[in-house]
């Protein structure tokens, strides 16, 4: 005969109910606004940039500076909607069907998204062959990207050179972004992940939100991330995964972009 459920174990069931509950509303609420606040900011920003465009000649001094600021801050503003409902939408279909994803070819889309900021910033980007995955390639787009975007924002005074590798350890495939850029301090490893945590300078345009994004990604194929680095030597950010969550593994290449 079956024992009841303890009251304890009761209560937690229907905490635990409570809390995914109370998640699914917050996800539902942050996607909704989200999307709602993206039509009143692209008029305010068309019209901003509509006054540029006709007056703009005509204004000097704190005029000019203070229409600059607005345009500019439209911008910001749409950047961190576009990056806060990527982060919402990571979680929101978590059931979806996977299916089968080449990484090279995630890599090859994210190169693609990139590719003006590669060709202004004279980038270097190169890599090992890359396995396959049951996944969404949307989300190892949106990984590789993130990786690589940091590293062309955050270069030093040498053009960037960011190496993508990856290797087989414990059973689990684990990826390396490094590249040649400003580096960070080690005391500030865990908090980089933090949602809208920045610790470099304001002059970098940012929002705080892609390593947090990386991070929910990873965590979503059961897996982990973290950061090398030290001041001034750049930055390797790793990423592992379960290896049971791959479909082939190929030998290591190389390859250039």
């Amino acid at each position: 005969m079956d024992r009841a459920p303890s009251p304890e174990v009761e209560r937690l069931t229907r905490r635990n109910a409570e809390l995914e509950r109370a998640s699914d509303e917050l996800r539902s609420f942050v996607l909704t606004a989200t999307h709602d606040l993206r039509e009143p900011l692209r008029t305010i920003s068309g019209y901003a940039q509509l006054l540029v465009h006709k007056y703009g000649h005509t204004l000097v001094g704190d005029a000019a500076n203070l229409l600059g600021d607005i345009v500019d801050g439209g911008a910001r503003m749409s950047t961190l909607l576009w990056e806060m409902l990527a982060y919402a939408e990571i979680s929101a279909r978590p059931d979806r069907p996977r299916e089968r994803v080449d990484l090279n070819a995630a890599m090859e889309t994210a190169l693609q998204n990139l590719r003006v900021a590669i060709d202004e910033s004279k980038a270097v980007v190169s890599r090992d062959d890359l396995p396959e995955v049951c996944a969404h390639s949307s989300d190892f787009v949106s990984l590789f990207q993130n990786l690589l975007a940091n590293g062309i924002k955050y270069r030093g005074e040498s053009a960037p050179h960011i190496h993508v590798s990856v290797r087989c350890d414990d059973g689990e495939l684990t990826f390396a972004v490094a590249d040649n850029g400003l580096g960070i301090d080690p005391a500030n490893h865990h908090e980089i992940f933090e949602p809208f945590k920045r610790v470099v300078t304001s002059e970098v345009p940012g929002t705080g939100l892609g390593l947090s994004i990386c991070q929910s990604i990873v965590s979503r194929y059961g897996g982990r991330m973290w950061v090398e680095s030290e001041i001034g030597e750049g930055a390797t950010f790793l990423f592992a995964i379960p290896e049971e969550q791959f479909l082939l593994g190929r030998k290591a290449g190389s390859a250039e972009a």
